[in-house]
């Protein structure tokens, strides 16, 4: 219990870092550069940062629309799955002893989190949001980004054959799409917007 309750801190606070950190950088632009907080509010989170994403949504708010490349929910999980060996706790006894302390530990720390994207993705407003997913990614578990996109509602989500690193390294031939899926969503929560009506459900899914 003890070691659950300092994971889920640790991860706490690593998301409240990223939101709060995100926070002061607008706020200097607001003072000095305010030129360049014009226009649409847009969060691209990538890996890590889409970790924190939703955190930053909930702590900023007045967000237009959402990207999320390579991102999971569960953070216990991926701590403890991830390829990268995030951390890998000394646990004593037979592997099925150990299997199961593995899962109780994972369990009371997502339990004890207050910032996991399981726990604020729910109840974030309805923004138009996409998702960038590697089916097979190890480093961010893929299963942890099937937890994440139904977190956030089902919302578009583009679903690629590759491994996390594959991912990025995709990215580049991405762009100008991804550019264009953002331009269009923005475009059309305005329209609604000023209309009156409220945003679209969550959208369509493609693997690509």
């Amino acid at each position: 219990a003890q070691q659950a309750g300092m994971m889920a801190r640790e991860i706490d606070n690593g998301l409240a870092e990223t939101a709060y950190a995100t926070e002061a950088v607008l706020a200097y632009l607001e003072s000095s550069e305010p030129a360049y907080l014009r226009g649409p509010r847009i969060v691209v989170g990538a890996s890590a940062g889409a970790l924190a994403t939703p955190a930053v949504i909930k702590r900023l708010g007045g967000i237009d629309a959402a990207v999320y490349i390579g991102g999971g929910a569960h953070l216990p999980e991926i701590v403890l799955e991830s390829s990268m060996r995030i951390y890998r706790p000394r646990i004593k006894g037979k592997v099925a002893d150990r299997n199961d302390s593995l899962s109780r530990l994972k369990e009371l720390a997502l339990k004890r989190s207050q910032m996991d994207p399981l726990k604020v993705a729910p109840a974030l407003p309805p923004i138009p949001t996409l998702l960038l997913t590697a089916e097979f990614d190890r480093v961010v578990p893929s299963s942890t980004g099937e937890l994440l996109y139904e977190a956030l509602g089902r919302p578009e989500r583009w679903r690629y054959p590759l491994g996390h690193i594959a991912l990025f390294l995709n990215l580049p031939l991405q762009a100008s799409r991804v550019i264009d899926w953002i331009e269009e969503a923005v475009q059309h929560r305005e329209s609604l917007t000023k209309c009156g009506d409220d945003p679209p459900p969550p959208g369509q899914e493609a693997s690509l």
